[in-house]
């Protein structure tokens, strides 16, 4: 949801929103958010909320591997977004306030800073230009009014896999050809060029890479330590 407030742990804002919306208009994942660590907060006000409930989501949220029942088209009101925020504050990944300062208390934040952010935040919405972060103006509705959330964001970062063409035993092959080069190997997210295609590159489920990397390092090993073996 790009009209959320993107802070790190220490309160201060991280990059432009839109680039961490799981949707086919965001980017999904920016480096700003993994420098911020493995966790960030979303602080949302009760504008962000309202819009949301009487209007719906301004982007299209649509990524298929987490949307088994084809996402959530834009502007669709989903009045039931305070039962599902109850519900997460229960779980507790959310927090609710009815002011900045005490939600910054909530989550171990430096309440002058958290304000300082929100505070700039505004001046920014209200100028009706991101000059900080860049975010399309659309998506620039302040943080005034409570009741105030921090949802916390998990970071999860995706990676290109792809790369080179590899036979079964992990030996990368000649450009355009089934021969290997011999003792050249490829392992993890450089040693799938067979079995994704340009269309895409990536695989849309978080860790599936981790388990790839563990077989194909220990298969390329093995037959690395055969090849060395014979050679004179």
């Amino acid at each position: 949801m790009p009209t959320v407030l993107a802070v790190d742990r220490e309160g201060n804002r991280i990059c432009n929103e839109f680039h961490i919306t799981s949707g086919n208009d965001g980017d999904f994942i920016t480096p700003k958010t993994l420098i911020a660590g493995s966790y960030y907060y979303g602080i949302l006000g009760k504008e962000q909320i309202q819009q949301v409930a009487e209007n719906g989501f301004l982007s299209e949220v649509n990524f298929p591997s987490y949307f088994g029942q084809g996402g959530v088209p834009r502007n669709m009101p989903i009045p039931e977004v305070y039962d599902i925020l109850e519900h997460a504050i229960e779980a507790g990944y959310v927090y609710k306030a009815d002011t900045i300062e005490e939600l910054a208390g909530k989550l171990s934040v430096d309440p002058a800073v958290l304000a300082g952010t929100v505070n700039r935040y505004n001046e920014l919405c209200g100028a009706g230009e991101d000059k900080d972060q860049g975010k399309d103006n659309s998506y620039l509705i302040p943080i005034e009014e409570g009741p105030f959330y921090a949802v916390t964001g998990s970071v999860r970062p995706f990676s290109t896999g792809g790369a080179l063409d590899v036979d079964t035993q992990l030996r990368v092959q000649k450009a355009g050809t089934d021969t290997p080069i011999p003792g050249l190997y490829a392992v993890g997210n450089d040693s799938m060029g067979g079995l994704l295609s340009g269309a895409k590159n990536y695989i849309g489920y978080g860790g599936a890479f981790q388990g790839w990397c563990i077989t194909s390092g220990r298969m390329a090993g093995i037959y690395a330590g055969a090849y060395a073996a014979q050679e004179p």
